[in-house]
């Protein structure tokens, strides 16, 4: 609820929800109340006032607009904001000018069965879960508004008459959960989210499943090599193979043959299988740099081995040990001229002293 002050004697009070019902009895006039769309207003109370303000937000896009209304007895018309003014007397809409100077109803008297008309007084209970309701959907807590409206429904199954506004708060959030279900959050950078609506949602949703299929047809690729490799002991690919296929995400769970495959090739490596050791000691932007003397692979090409079927090649992820050698043949050359240089630098030192 948010009250602003007009003058010394009058403020405008405006309801966002019905966690706390308007006081129709001492307000100056219906121009100094404005409610929320879904609040719901008795027919008594709007021909005593002849109109009652009413403010709406809608989602366009990224964006949100705010709508104030004005409801008489022929259905609310709304406007912007910038088409109604505030005075002394509160809200002032364009619609005000159409209606008559005087109420249509005239206040009317107590009746003898006012009391049996009286809506059910809010209890303290319910006045708390009201609040714990609108601090979660002010907050975006998804699981925890489902939890609530779990809970209404048990206050509402209990005897006696629950108070309406207990109600309208349990439609008001299952709606907003709906509009909610239609909104895509997108996590933007320096950890900041934005909110989609609409057709912007709708692309997010499409990207997203295009990337989902597309890692996923990669990991398929993967996991076909590795089946590969393991079948002809290419131990070298397979470490790389799992280290290229761990490093996937967001493509969904691996389907059951891919698993089995994946905890294959895991259990042959941790059962002490040393082989492929040159693939962790050299990396592949070295040893592709040279030309391979297994396939006569030229530079920046990758290692192929002839299929045994006659099918098409099959490629060596981790490059064949000879291509590798090459690389550790001239580690090995360069330490054994540094060591030379060393070695020379001590004698030289000591024939000076």
């Amino acid at each position: 609820m948010v009250r602003l002050r007009l003058s010394d004697d009058n403020e405008l009070t405006i309801h966002m929800s019905a966690a706390v019902a308007p006081e129709w009895e001492s307000a100056q006039g219906a121009g100094c109340i404005v409610v929320e769309d879904q609040v719901p207003v008795s027919r008594r109370v709007l021909q005593r006032l002849r109109y009652v303000h009413r403010i709406r937000c809608e989602s366009h896009g990224t964006g949100r607009r705010v709508l104030l209304g004005t409801q008489t007895s022929r259905g609310t018309q709304w406007f912007e904001p910038e088409e109604c003014s505030l005075g002394p007397e509160g809200l002032v809409t364009p619609v005000l000018r159409d209606l008559p100077d005087r109420p249509v109803v005239r206040p009317p008297g107590p009746r003898p069965d006012a009391e049996e008309q009286r809506p059910a007084r809010i209890s303290e209970e319910v006045r708390r879960f009201l609040l714990r309701l609108a601090t979660a959907r002010r907050s975006r807590d998804l699981a925890g508004t489902r939890a609530l409206i779990k809970e209404c429904d048990g206050m509402l199954s209990r005897r006696g008459t629950p108070p309406p506004a207990l109600r309208e708060a349990r439609d008001s959030a299952a709606r907003w959960l709906v509009e909610r279900s239609k909104e895509v959050i997108k996590q933007g950078r320096n950890g900041k989210t934005t909110v989609l609506t609409g057709a912007a949602a709708e692309r997010e949703v499409k990207e997203r499943q295009r990337q989902k299929e597309s890692i996923a047809a990669e990991r398929q690729t993967l996991v076909h090599e590795l089946q590969v490799a393991l079948r002809y002991d290419h131990f070298g690919d397979v470490r790389i193979l799992l280290r290229s296929i761990s490093k996937l995400t967001g493509g969904g769970p691996a389907r059951p043959e891919e698993a089995e495959v994946l905890r294959g090739a895991r259990e042959q490596l941790d059962s002490g299988v040393k082989l492929g050791v040159l693939q962790m000691q050299v990396a592949r932007r070295h040893w592709l740099q040279r030309n391979c003397p297994t396939c006569e692979a030229t530079a920046g090409k990758e290692c192929f081995d002839e299929a045994p079927n006659g099918d098409q090649q099959l490629r060596r992820v981790g490059g064949h040990d000879a291509r590798l050698l090459l690389v550790v043949a001239s580690r090995e050359k360069v330490e054994a001229r540094k060591r030379a240089q060393r070695a020379e630098a001590r004698a030289a030192t000591r024939g000076t002293k």
